[in-house]
C-alpha cells in the first residue's frame, strides 16, 4: 500500500480508494462520506476559481461537481491511481492529484460523453482543446513510429486541486512528484498531463523534467464549426498557453 509521511511534513499522502475511506469511516474524526464530498467541492471549487479555462469561459463550482467532478472521483475510487494529501493535525484532505490510464482517456466511454456534452455544454471547448493536445501527442509518440499505447502504460494526471487556505506550502509540487513515484511502482512507463495554470506548467516542465509534446495559445484554438471558443464576443481572449506534457518514468 502506497503512504507517505515524509515527503510533505505534517500530512499523509494516501492513494485514494475504497480502503482508505473504510479506514478514516472506523478509525478517523472525519467520516469516509465526508471525506468524499469534501474531496469533490475541493476539486470543483478550486477548477472554477483557479483554471484558466474554466475562469474564462464562466464554468461555475455547482456545474462542475453535479455534471463532471461527482464522477470523476467516484471513478477515481474504484480504480486506485490517484491520491490525497491529509493534514495529519485535522484528518481532512486539503490536496488531491486524480489520476486515470491514458489508453482509458483515448477510448472513452461514448454513453459518458453524450451526456456530459449535453448537461455540461460550458465545457465542451475544454474536453475539445484538451482531445486536440492528446490526440497530437498519441500522433507523435506512438502513430508516427508505428507503436501501439497499451493499457497501464502511460498515467493521465488530469485534476490536481490544493484547498485555497493551504496554497503555497509546497503540496502541489509534492502530489505531483509523488504521482510519478506512484506511476512508477504500479508499472507505468510515463506521465502525461495538461497542466493549464502557469504554476503547475512549472512543476511539470522545470521542476519534473517533462517534454512539452504539443504546445499552443489558447486564443487560437479553433472548434470545428470554426470558433474561437477562448476569444469573447468583445474581442478579450485568454492569454494562455495551452500545452501537453509527457514524463518518462
Amino acid at each position: 500500500m502506497f503512504i507517505d509521511t515524509t515527503s510533505c511534513p505534517g500530512f499523509t499522502v494516501r492513494v485514494l480508494n475504497k480502503s482508505f475511506l473504510a479506514e478514516n469511516n472506523n478509525n478517523n474524526k472525519t467520516p469516509s462520506r465526508h471525506h468524499r464530498d469534501h474531496l469533490i467541492s475541493m476539486v470543483a471549487t478550486s477548477f472554477a476559481e483557479g483554471e484558466p479555462c474554466c475562469k474564462f469561459l464562466g464554468i461555475t463550482a455547482e456545474l462542475l461537481q453535479e455534471h463532471l467532478v461527482e464522477a470523476l472521483v467516484d471513478k477515481a475510487i474504484e480504480e486506485e491511481l490517484s491520491l490525497v494529501c491529509i493534514d495529519n493535525e485535522t484528518g481532512s484532505i486539503v490536496a488531491t492529484m486524480l489520476n486515470e490510464d491514458f489508453y482509458d482517456t483515448m477510448n472513452p466511454d461514448e454513453e459518458a460523453c453524450e451526456a456530459l456534452a449535453r448537461d455540461l455544454p460550458e465545457a465542451i471547448p475544454i474536453f475539445a482543446l484538451l482531445e486536440h493536445l492528446e490526440t497530437r501527442l498519441v500522433e507523435r509518440r506512438f502513430g508516427n513510429t508505428g507503436g501501439v499505447m497499451k493499457q497501464r502504460e502511460v498515467l493521465h494526471a488530469f485534476m490536481g486541486a490544493t484547498c485555497k487556505e493551504y496554497s503555497g506550502r509546497g503540496l502541489a509540487s509534492c502530489l505531483r512528484k509523488l504521482t510519478a513515484e506512484y506511476a512508477r511502482e504500479a508499472g507505468f512507463a510515463h506521465v502525461v498531463v495538461e497542466p493549464t495554470n502557469p504554476a503547475t506548467q512549472h512543476i511539470w516542465t522545470n521542476k519534473m523534467g517533462g517534454t512539452v509534446e504539443c504546445h499552443l495559445e489558447a486564443k487560437d484554438f479553433i472548434m470545428p464549426d470554426g470558433s474561437k471558443p477562448f476569444v469573447s464576443d468583445t474581442g478579450s481572449s485568454m492569454e494562455k498557453d495551452a500545452i501537453i506534457v509527457m514524463l518518462t518514468l
